[in-house]
């Protein structure tokens, strides 16, 4: 048989391999074929239930048809000498994790199939807002926000916790970081760092901004020209600000796969419209009309997410680690959105003028609960994996944490969508 004839000549059950991808060993299990091997013949391993690992040696060329089908195969090294696999060649098996150099026609031919998931961040964070003290008028005077730290300090903290956590097959997030973006500036952004996404994808936009309380919803952007140049201040005033239903829709148009939304925002200037006695002891009216508007600040994003919702389909080999043993093709929600706080409420923080100590309170309990692996408090689970539900869970148990501001407590809640989505969508390093 041909099976017996490829298995005659392999070299050895290696217990310890160090691999060309990796520095940790390869399991007690791993078949690392014969180095002069120059193709994988057709059938070589097909319906064989006695393999787990194989690593393909530097100056294999081919893998042939059905090589790997109906096996028990669960990880294979793939070398960057490969140049054709047959389209059938690991048909019905047990493949889940695939090693294969970056760029290589391996790779890509494995990412094109579903078996290779990336996972990208981009992190926003704006610190040049300008406040108008007349927004119609701006020789009344205005400031720009340059000195306050705590959104770009949120950008900061996220990198680096994102150093703890990795793909679902422990693949690393590859992340990029843009500070003072305009509302233009944003959808370029995403267009370029999503590039090339595929549907087995997870993909993260994070952005720490002012927002909009007064309105229906939106994010104010940074502003990007000269302070003495009136013209640049009068078109930043009619430009400032990023709708949820814009951002939503860039995002969908250029990211494939899931995408993890987190927003950071709050109604800079603003007064918090709850039911708390003001000074005097009264609510006012004011606070009573707002409160009884009813929609919410982050819920008009988690509206205008779930409107641009198409759904992601994944084929079985992508869905194999979100649903295990599934079979079929399986759709699942492509955002998975939290929210800093409600509509009209402010999302508060620690403002200090260095960045290394400032940081908004969302943020920083959103990455208290992600932690490490072994001491993530938001992974309830216990599987070193975290799902939105479970992230959810943890930040809110701080809904009741009060911030006092001139004598009135103030609160704010997180949202999310789907709430209550259990589907994993990162690993705990």
């Amino acid at each position: 048989m041909r099976t017996q004839r490829m298995k005659t000549g392999i070299l050895s059950v290696l217990f310890f391999l160090v691999l060309v991808f990796s520095a940790a060993p390869a399991a007690a299990d791993t078949l690392t074929l014969p180095a002069d091997l120059k193709a994988v013949e057709a059938e070589a391993f097909y319906g064989d239930t006695s393999i787990d690992s194989v690593i393909l040696p530097e100056g294999v060329v081919s893998i042939g048809a059905k090589a790997f089908a109906d096996s028990s195969l669960s990880e294979i090294t793939l070398p960057s000498t490969v140049t054709a696999i047959a389209e059938d060649a690991f048909d019905s098996c047990s493949l889940k994790t695939v090693k294969a150099a970056s760029g290589s026609y391996a790779y890509g031919w494995m990412r094109d199939r579903g078996w290779i998931a990336e996972y990208r961040a981009l992190l926003v964070g704006e610190q040049r807002f300008i406040k108008f003290n007349n927004i119609a008028d701006l020789d009344a005077g205005y400031s720009l926000s340059d000195k306050e730290q705590r959104n770009v300090g949120d950008v900061r903290n996220f990198t680096a916790e994102l150093k703890n956590i990795a793909g679902l097959r422990g693949e690393t997030i590859r992340v990029t970081q843009k500070i003072n973006l305009s509302a233009f500036d944003v959808q370029s952004a995403i267009t370029n760092t999503f590039a090339d996404t595929r549907d087995q994808d997870t993909s993260i936009f994070f952005i720490a901004t002012h927002g909009n309380s007064d309105g229906d919803g939106d994010l104010m952007m940074a502003f990007t020209g000269e302070l003495r140049n009136r013209a640049q201040v009068e078109a930043y005033r009619d430009n400032r600000f990023l709708s949820f239903a814009a951002l939503a829709s860039w995002l969908k148009a250029s990211v494939k796969g899931r995408v993890i939304v987190i927003l950071e925002s709050c109604g800079a200037g603003s007064s918090i419209y709850e039911d708390t006695p003001n000074s005097k002891g009264l609510v006012t009216q004011r606070n009573k009309l707002e409160k009884a508007a009813a929609e919410k600040f982050v819920q008009k994003a988690v509206s205008a997410f779930r409107k641009a919702d198409p759904g992601v389909l994944l084929s079985p080999e992508a869905a194999d680690e979100i649903a295990p043993n599934s079979t079929g093709d399986l759709r699942l929600p492509k955002f998975y959105v939290l929210a800093a706080a409600q509509h009209h409420e402010d999302s508060w923080g620690w403002e200090t003028q260095e960045e290394e100590s400032s940081f908004n309170f969302f943020t920083k309990w959103l990455i208290e609960g992600m932690g490490v692996k072994g001491d993530s408090p938001a992974d309830t689970t216990g599987d070193n994996s975290l799902s939105l539900k479970e992230l959810y869970t943890y930040v809110k148990k701080y809904d009741n944490y009060p911030f006092n501001y001139q004598g009135i407590t103030y609160y704010q809640h997180v949202q999310a969508y789907p709430q209550d989505s259990t589907a994993n969508l990162l690993k705990l390093k």
